[in-house]
C-alpha cells in the first residue's frame, strides 16, 4: 500500500488527526464536566449541628425531603464547595509572610474559614474565644509595621499585602461565667494533687489556639496563604490591640491570622521527627512496622 501511492498514507494521517481531535475533544468534555460538578456542590449545614450534608445544588429539594428538612431547619448553605483530601490540606499548610496583590476575599470565604474556626475543639464547650475580622488597609498595615520593627527593625516586606487580619481574643472569665463549672473550679482549686493554674487562663488559650488552627487548616483549603502572629505576651502588641479595637478588660486578644495570596509557593517541610515518639515509656523509641 505504501509503495504504490501516497494517498494511503494521506488517508491514514486525515483519519488519525480525526480520532485525536475526537480523543481531545472528548477530554475536554470530561473535565468540563468534572469541574461543573464540583461547582454545583453545595454544603449544608444545619441548625442543630450533626454532620453536614453535601449534595449536587440542582437536587437541594430532593435532598431535602430525604432528611426531612426544610429552610428553617437550615443554618447557612456553603455553595461551590469543593473536595479536598483532608491530609492533603494538613500536608500542604504552610506558613505565608510574603502576600502578593489580589482582590478582597469574599464575605462566603470569611465566613466558612470562621465556621471552621468555631468547629474546633472547645474545653467544656465553653467556646472561650471571639474574632475580630479587619479589612482596613491602614490598620493592618501599622499592625504589620508594629511586628516588621519589633522582630526585624523594620527591614522587611513579611506580612504586607495580606487582605485579611482576623484578631483572636479568648475570655480568661468563661469558667465562672458558668455556674456548673464555677463550682468545680473551686473543688479543683482545693485538690493538693491539680497544678496551680487559672482554670479560666487554661481554657481559653487552649481554645484559641485550636481555634486558630482550624483558621489556618481552612486558609489552606481555600488556596488562600495564612500566618499566626503573636498578640500575647508582646505588651505593646496587646495594647495597640486593646485600644484599637476597645476590645473590653476581661478579653484577652492572643493572636492575629493573616490571610491573603501567597507571592511565591512554599514547600511544606517534613516535620515528622521519630526519635521523639517513644514506646511506653520515655526512652525508648517506638518502631513502626511497615
Amino acid at each position: 500500500m505504501i509503495v504504490i501511492k501516497g494517498e494511503y498514507i494521506v488517508l491514514i494521517n486525515k483519519n488519525l488527526k480525526i480520532v485525536l481531535v475526537s480523543i481531545l475533544f472528548l477530554c475536554l468534555l470530561i473535565i468540563q464536566s468534572c469541574n461543573c460538578n464540583d461547582n454545583n456542590n453545595d454544603l449544608i449545614l444545619l441548625k442543630s449541628g450533626g454532620t453536614p450534608i453535601r449534595c449536587d445544588s440542582k437536587q437541594k429539594n430532593d435532598v431535602y425531603k430525604k432528611y426531612n428538612i426544610n429552610d428553617g431547619d437550615v443554618d447557612t448553605i456553603i455553595t461551590g464547595y469543593k473536595t479536598r483530601d483532608f491530609l492533603d490540606v494538613v500536608f500542604n499548610r504552610t506558613s505565608t509572610r510574603l502576600f502578593k496583590d489580589g482582590p478582597d476575599i469574599p464575605d462566603n470565604d470569611i465566613e466558612l474559614m470562621l465556621r471552621t474556626a468555631m468547629a474546633s475543639p472547645t474545653a467544656h464547650d465553653l467556646r472561650a474565644w471571639s474574632f475580630i475580622i479587619v479589612r482596613n488597609r491602614n490598620i493592618i498595615n501599622e499592625f504589620i509595621n508594629m511586628c516588621i520593627n519589633q522582630e526585624h527593625n523594620g527591614s522587611s516586606d513579611i506580612y504586607k499585602k495580606a487582605k485579611l487580619m482576623v484578631v483572636v481574643c479568648g475570655n480568661p472569665n468563661a469558667v465562672i461565667e458558668n455556674d456548673l463549672l464555677a463550682e468545680s473550679a473551686k473543688i479543683y482549686s482545693q485538690k493538693k494533687s491539680f497544678v496551680d493554674i487559672d482554670l479560666g487562663e487554661y481554657a481559653y488559650s487552649v481554645d484559641t489556639a485550636l481555634a486558630s488552627l482550624n483558621l489556618l487548616l481552612a486558609a489552606e483549603y481555600l488556596d488562600y496563604g495564612a500566618v499566626w502572629v503573636d498578640i500575647f505576651p508582646w505588651k505593646e502588641r496587646i495594647e495597640y490591640i486593646i485600644n484599637k479595637f476597645n476590645i473590653p478588660n476581661n478579653i484577652v486578644p492572643t493572636n492575629v491570622v493573616f490571610i491573603g495570596y501567597p507571592s511565591v509557593q512554599k514547600n511544606p517541610k517534613n516535620k515528622f521527627e521519630p526519635n521523639k515518639i517513644y514506646n511506653e515509656y520515655w526512652g525508648e523509641n517506638f518502631l513502626f512496622n511497615k
